[in-house]
């Protein structure tokens, strides 16, 4: 299978989107409330990385077939989706 190259970016409208790379259209989207936002500060892409990193994990998962696992932990953000562009 060939390998899909994905890039998570954040729109003007503050949300983030995770998309393959050189594509508009998103495959996930998450918008994070101005509270959150508020209290996360410099934090907030970080928090919006990870979540969708996960949601990418899983849906990888159920495509294949295999059991989600979201465990990150052992893995570098390098190894998990390139590039990981955040603007």
């Amino acid at each position: 299978m060939d390998e899909m190259v994905l890039e998570i970016v954040r729109l003007a409208s503050g949300e983030f989107v995770i998309r393959r790379s050189g594509e508009e259209e998103a495959l996930m989207t998450l918008n994070l409330s101005q509270v959150v936002q508020d209290n996360l500060l410099e934090n907030t892409e970080e928090l919006a990385r990870r979540m969708l990193v996960a949601g990418a994990h899983m849906m990888s998962d159920l495509v294949n077939d295999e059991e989600p696992g979201i465990d990150t932990d052992d893995v570098s953000p390098d190894d998990m989706i390139r590039p990981s562009t955040i603007h």
